[in-house]
């Protein structure tokens, strides 16, 4: 089996890198073995066509049996937590309007769903290390939200968790190809006026997405 997890930062996938002793096989692109799985760990870039465009690219590469979207988020939900994992149930994106053409066209969806033993098996893993989580709806754009405003429309518009800039566009490609796919993202800030003090946070955060991800590859 051959799993690729990709994240849009180079902070997102530095943990899984060391954990999994992966060797860099191209720019941005890191080679594992874990029992007799291959894993293939690579930096996107930030925003949507820098995710989209990277994970064709590697489906095409590697033909992987799945993909996981590791990193960070900030948070929409009320009552969202710091450093709390969302497991993403579908994705969809908070800045393409109407949403509803995706319905209409290729892919005649609005909404990117995940992997149901994906999603089961990152829940096994929060639970597994402690970790405070959910499962819900994850949205993306190509902004990065810090206004209190924005927040408050996206959260009653979508209902969604909380908000970051690839996770919709690796979920649209992984459909397309119909590749079973997980996006993992763990809570940095709070998508309002505090989300650049609080962006110091985005590396521990980052571990604590990347900690899930590890669980998953070592209980495939």
């Amino acid at each position: 089996m051959t799993a690729l997890i990709i994240g849009a930062m180079d902070k997102e996938i530095a943990r899984l890198v060391s954990g999994f002793n992966a060797v860099q096989s191209d720019e941005g692109i890191y080679t594992g073995t874990v029992k007799t799985n291959t894993v293939i760990i690579a930096v996107s870039g930030v925003g949507k066509v820098n995710a989209a465009s990277t994970t064709q690219r590697l489906i095409d590469k590697y033909s992987p049996d799945l993909v996981i979207n590791t990193g960070v988020a900030g948070g929409i939900a009320k009552d969202i937590s710091l450093g709390e994992t969302v497991i993403a149930s579908y994705l969809t994106y908070h800045d393409f309007d109407p949403l509803e053409l995706f319905e209409r066209y290729p892919p005649f969806s609005k909404h990117f769903t995940c992997d149901k033993r994906l999603i089961e098996l990152a829940e096994k893993a929060c639970d597994s290390i402690g970790a405070k989580h959910r499962t819900g709806v994850i949205v993306s754009g190509d902004c990065f939200v810090n206004d209190i405003i924005i927040k408050e429309t996206i959260r009653n518009r979508f209902g969604a968790e909380c908000t970051e800039m690839e996770g919709a566009a690796i979920a649209h490609t992984c459909m397309l190809n119909n590749v079973p796919f997980v996006i993992i993202r763990a809570v940095c800030d709070f998508a309002d006026s505090s989300a650049d003090m609080i962006n110091s946070f985005e590396t521990q955060a980052a571990d604590n997405a990347a900690a899930i991800t590890e669980y998953i590859i070592n209980n495939l």
